[in-house]
């Protein structure tokens, strides 16, 4: 199969109207807003509820992480980066850095997080601003410290109350 190939669909007219304005407000073409689309689709919505992700509003999480104290942030942490181990397994039939990364960066994005990902020094650094605080912060780096060194990377995690800095090495 090509990389690309042309088809042909039926879509209502007024899904197709604000598509157009869409690409038309970002200044991309039409095709390049429905291969975003599509591929946003392939990407995560395809397996991401039946692995267990779930839309919640940023200030009810934030306000929920609020009440927690440290030992049950690194409690909740751990416990489910096992539940994302087997989630990465579900969504790309393999774990390892690569793939805990990918779903690392479709997280983010999802969630409205900034994310810009760069090389230096030989190592792979990605930073999210994510505006959730501190307590958020915290939970993200022990969840993916134990996800990347289980996935046989080592990594160096900075917080602040609201952006994670990793970086990671293979």
């Amino acid at each position: 199969m090509t990389d690309n190939e042309s088809v042909t669909f039926r879509i209502n007219g007024n899904t197709l109207a604000t598509l157009r304005k869409k690409a038309e407000d970002t200044k991309i073409s039409l095709n390049t807003l429905v291969n975003q689309i599509l591929s946003n689709y392939v990407e995560w919505e395809m397996t991401a509820a039946q692995a267990g992700f779930a839309t919640v509003h940023k200030q009810a999480l934030r306000e929920v992480f609020d009440t927690l104290d440290s030992d049950k942030i690194r409690e909740i942490a751990l416990r489910t980066a096992t539940g994302l181990e087997e989630t990465i397994m579900l969504m790309y039939g393999k774990f390892d850095s690569d793939t805990l990364i990918t779903l690392l960066k479709l997280r983010a994005k999802r969630s409205g997080f900034h994310v810009r990902e760069y090389e230096e020094n030989g190592q792979n650094k990605i930073v999210l601003q994510h505006d959730m605080g501190r307590k958020w912060s915290e939970f993200f780096q022990i969840q993916n410290q134990a996800l990347i060194n289980k996935a046989g990377s080592t990594v160096q995690i900075e917080v602040t109350d609201n952006s994670i800095i990793m970086a990671i090495r293979n």
